[in-house]
């Protein structure tokens, strides 16, 4: 995690599973009858809540992916019993 002025920004990156992992195909999709859930979408929808972005994707460097998230931080706190957008 890292702060800029006015921004936080999350990035989170895995290198996929090991090779050969069960329940993984072998470009190391997850396989299963679970479904693709619905986590990625729910990610953007509230980064969007915040007027903030997400960045999702395949690692240009091997297997794995990357999530990157940045939010606007508000200029001042919010008052008591204020919302924020």
């Amino acid at each position: 995690m890292a702060t800029d002025t006015g921004t936080v920004r999350i990035r989170i990156a895995d290198t996929g599973p090991p090779p050969g992992t069960p329940g993984t195909a072998p470009t190391g999709t997850r396989t299963g009858a679970d479904g693709p859930g619905h986590g990625l979408v729910g990610i953007r929808q509230r980064a969007a809540m915040y007027g903030g972005t997400v960045t999702i994707g395949p690692r240009d460097t091997g297997p794995g992916w990357i999530v990157e998230v940045v939010l606007d931080v508000p200029s001042a706190p919010a008052a008591p019993g204020e919302h924020l957008p």
